[in-house]
């Protein structure tokens, strides 16, 4: 019977993974076991060859991934993006690039961040191999809070905008006001405000212009926007605006915090 592992005794087994030294995770008693690739001076060789022995001849013993399978250089990749430093780019590009990497990292005052980035990766990864040989796992206190360490390590990305669309139609003997009323009746407005993304879609009609229709079609940001431009929606609308023979403008707004304009807002 598989025993339920601690994520962080794999996380910690992969972060101390080097390419001199395998390890293999016991699936029934959560061992894990460490062994030189290939006889060496760090064992007796009898003491070696009874190890591999045991363990080749073991159904249960499963290879924890070694220090290629963490692939460090990716994992300093993500981080160089994640902090926005092309530094540490070309640290990477550079002769010795780990060596670099670190040695930029800690002039750059990183390197901690660096090693917290890097313990959260070790515990996705152990999460992985979990998953893939199907050994049931808790994820306990020391590995979520690699994972949030590895979280505040990074600056939070930067929220996309709101997008907001003013689009005016004019027309002519009403035709503006009765694009609306089908837009309305027809359920494309509600299949649009059902739309993921979609913040808000309504109709406005002048009082100075009567043949002018204002719609505020705003959304959480540009790529829901997008996908809504892509959808088969938009064919029923570009047919409702032939078929009343409307003309546009349209304006585009990001959405920004008020700042001062907000004391001159009556709620």
């Amino acid at each position: 019977m598989k025993r339920t592992i601690e994520l962080s005794v794999i996380a910690d087994a992969i972060e101390m993974a080097t390419d001199e030294w395998h390890q293999f995770y016991h699936m029934e008693t959560g061992e894990v076991r460490s062994l030189p690739d290939g006889y060496s001076g760090y064992m007796d060789a009898e003491e070696y060859e009874r190890e591999a022995e045991e363990i080749d001849d073991s159904p249960d013993f499963v290879r924890l991934p070694n220090q290629r399978d963490r692939d460090d250089y990716s994992i300093m990749e993500a981080f160089a993006e994640a902090v926005d430093r092309e530094e540490l780019f070309r640290a990477l590009r550079g002769r010795r690039p780990f060596r670099a990497f670190k040695d930029c990292a800690i002039r750059l005052g990183l390197i901690e961040a660096y090693y917290a980035y890097h313990g959260g990766a070790c515990v996705r990864l152990a999460k992985e191999w979990c998953e893939d040989h199907q050994i049931p796992y808790v994820m306990d206190k020391k590995a979520q809070a690699a994972l949030e360490a590895a979280k505040r390590s990074v600056p939070e990305p930067e929220p996309e905008p709101s997008v907001t669309m003013l689009l005016r139609y004019t027309g002519k003997n009403g035709a503006a006001r009765r694009f609306a009323e089908e837009m309305l009746a027809s359920g494309t407005v509600a299949a649009i405000r059902a739309e993921e993304g979609n913040l808000g879609y309504a109709y406005y009609l002048s009082l100075e212009d009567p043949e002018t229709l204002l719609l505020v079609d705003s959304w959480r940001d540009q790529a829901a926007l997008d996908a809504h431009h892509a959808s088969p929606m938009m064919a029923t609308i570009a047919a409702l605006r032939e078929k009343y023979d409307l003309h546009m403008t349209a304006e585009r707004y990001t959405g920004e915090a008020l700042g001062s304009d907000a004391s001159f807002i009556r709620k």
